[in-house]
């Protein structure tokens, strides 16, 4: 059995990393598999210098239309009307299964996609895939008829442009052989109640991770290599875009931190420029971007706690990995976050954006000795290669 995994990118993201991920756990479980992305793995191909340098250009014209409609210009939305063709090299290897995960910013259009004749498997890592075009829809259920009326867009007509993708999706996609994945049951179930995809097979796999890499290291001697103090409490927190991503919760953790009990704690941060980070109530330490996996375990390692405070979450990688390496969790009770944290020795989780309640959880993990072992123990039952590989393999296999 022949696999293409699709992602846009091959290294920035959570998506890259889970795609990367699930292609090795199936080459761990002998299925043959192709790693496509817009770098272009897979397939080697001449492209000249004008079609590379025009990537940049290309993979964010799909985003232009909303500069005209939106007044949220935090708000992730795509188009994905173009793309850079890419959909041949897909074809020539002739595959059995398609799986694609993130495809936005050229990789593949809405038309790519209904054009496909193979299965495809699409792994979800963000609501994109069955709404008129938003990444985040958080309290608008818009999706579950023929969206319009966008609050991202906010130009206040059902006939926006989240209507017209709608519409296009639900034309060109209606001969598709599709199955849909998500990592969470919550965002499972979203996708079965959309209206894109309540006639699509919806399965839940978890997102794999390498537990020979993460895994817990002495805090004392990572803490040495990092020029982090002995005797002080850190917490940790990190995302793509930390701090200008505003689904990441930053100004929650902000206003977190004034509210602190615990003295002598300092805040790691990964994940954005140096500079960025100001007006905190607590001394921090910017570690910038890394891209390392032996220095995230580090890093991981030398925390006490890891701190979510996103707005919405399928399956965080980072709340994943920092378990692996046996550093709890305390983030807010949402969506795929609350059916990882299941156990208070794995973290505690806070009403929902109730900063005051989110400042006494991350006291309360400071103040009690963590259960390493455990917190180790249940990402190697759960996320391990072997086992989400092999339900992969199933999957496809039930497909073919």
């Amino acid at each position: 059995m022949k696999v293409v995994v699709c992602n846009t990118d091959e290294l920035k993201g959570g998506a890259a990393k889970a795609a990367k991920r699930i292609s090795k756990s199936l080459l761990l479980n002998g299925v043959d598999v192709t790693f496509f992305s817009l770098e272009g793995n897979g397939e080697a191909r001449s492209e000249s210098f004008f079609f590379r340098k025009g990537k940049f250009f290309w993979s964010r014209l799909e985003q232009y239309p909303k500069l005209f409609f939106s007044n949220n210009f935090a708000a992730p939305f795509s188009t994905s009307k173009y793309s850079l063709g890419h959909r041949k090299y897909v074809e020539v290897l002739n595959p059995d299964i398609i799986h694609l995960n993130y495809i936005n910013n050229g990789l593949f259009s809405i038309k790519d996609i209904g054009l496909l004749t193979k299965p495809v498997v699409w792994t979800l890592h963000d609501s994109w895939a069955f709404t008129g075009g938003c990444h985040l829809p958080l309290d608008c259920k818009r999706y579950e008829k023929m969206c319009g009326n966008c609050p991202v867009l906010n130009v206040g007509r059902e006939n926006d442009l989240s209507r017209s993708i709608w519409r296009s999706k639900k034309k060109l996609w209606e001969g598709v052989n599709l199955t849909i994945v998500s990592p969470s049951k919550w965002l499972a179930k979203c996708a079965g109640e959309s209206s894109l995809f309540k006639d699509c097979r919806v399965e839940v796999i978890s997102n794999p991770i390498d537990t020979e890499v993460f895994r817990k290291r002495n805090r004392e001697k990572v803490k040495k290599e990092l020029n982090l103090e002995k005797e002080k409490k850190y917490i940790l927190f990190g995302a793509v875009n930390a701090t200008t991503d505003k689904n990441k919760g930053f100004d929650f953790l902000k206003e977190a931190l004034k509210k602190l009990k615990t003295k002598n704690v300092e805040l790691l941060v990964f994940g954005c420029q140096q500079g960025e980070i100001s007006d905190l109530s607590i001394p921090v330490k910017n570690l910038g971007f890394v891209k390392e996996e032996k220095v995230l375990v580090k890093i991981y390692s030398a925390a006490d706690v890891t701190v979510i405070p996103s707005i919405s979450e399928n399956q965080p990688t980072i709340a994943v990995e920092s378990l692996a390496c046996g550093t709890p969790v305390v983030g807010f009770d949402i969506d795929g976050l609350e059916e990882l944290i299941v156990d208070e020795k794995l973290g505690v989780l806070a009403k929902k954006y109730d900063t005051n309640e989110l400042a006494e959880r991350i006291d309360e993990v400071l103040e009690r000795e963590s259960d390493a072992y455990f917190c180790e123990k249940y990402v190697k039952k759960n996320f391990n290669f072997l086992e989400i590989g092999r339900q992969y393999k199933e999957l496809f296999e039930s497909l073919v």
